[in-house]
């Protein structure tokens, strides 16, 4: 079910068209005003989208075999589990961390962590059921 949840949100994220909207905005700018942007400071913040999807890339990589572990090992049903503890196990800070789990999830580490929980009591039910 997270999965899935995670394809849908993935399939919603604009990754090849953020570039395409960059460069329709710049030729509608324009055609409005005089070119205000050196192709040196072009340069620079065509290298930083690149950076940022490179992240991205990478954040969407380090999800995926974190999601793995919590989901195998079941980390999720621990009450004591921690936005803290999981940044340690991938080795990111905790900004970076919650940025990863937004961009990965549309959700924060609570909503995260909670929604496997849920999924997980889901299961539980039907089996009792």
């Amino acid at each position: 079910m997270l999965a899935k949840l995670i394809n849908e949100k993935f399939a919603n994220k604009k990754d090849g068209n953020q570039l395409l909207e960059v460069y329709e905005e710049q030729e509608v700018s324009s055609e409005l005003e005089p070119e205000l942007i050196s192709p040196e400071e072009q340069d620079e913040l065509l290298d930083e989208t690149d950076k940022e999807s490179g992240e991205e890339e990478e954040n969407k990589k380090i999800f995926q075999e974190l999601n793995h572990t919590v989901v195998q090992k079941q980390l999720y049903l621990s009450p004591e589990l921690s936005r803290e503890d999981l940044a340690q196990i991938v080795h990111l800070n905790n900004a970076r961390f919650a940025r990863m789990i937004r961009e990965c999830t549309g959700t924060n580490f609570n909503g995260y962590i909670n929604g496997l929980r849920i999924n997980y009591a889901i299961k539980l039910m039907k089996k009792i059921s």
